[in-house]
């Protein structure tokens, strides 16, 4: 199952996607996806509940063994998807985005 959300560019990280893996039952990613939705950030997320086999698939991927996996896409052209990481991750992007850390 996916779910999308939209929103308005709001700062500098606002002009890429992000995409992310949960369980919903998952503490940490029900905080992670509340957090996008604060922010209004322009997201994907896939519920891997009835999805086990492929959920494993994405943790090995990304070398992420644990739920959220969070994954930011950059604009066109700009490469691949980069793992931001977790919850705790994904609470330290936003600071530094808001804190003016550049990439």
């Amino acid at each position: 199952m996916s779910l999308s959300s939209k929103a308005p560019k709001k700062s500098c990280y606002m002009d890429k996607h992000i995409t992310m893996y949960i369980k919903s039952e998952c503490p940490s990613c029900i905080k992670a996806q509340h957090e996008l939705l604060k922010h209004k950030i322009n997201h994907t997320t896939y519920i891997m509940d009835n999805n086990l086999d492929e959920l494993e698939s994405v943790k090995e991927k990304w070398d992420h063994p644990t739920v959220p996996i969070v994954l930011r896409s950059p604009g066109a052209g700009e490469g691949p998807a980069l793992l931001i990481g977790g919850y705790t991750e994904l609470k330290i992007y936003f600071t530094d985005k808001l804190g003016g850390v550049k990439e």
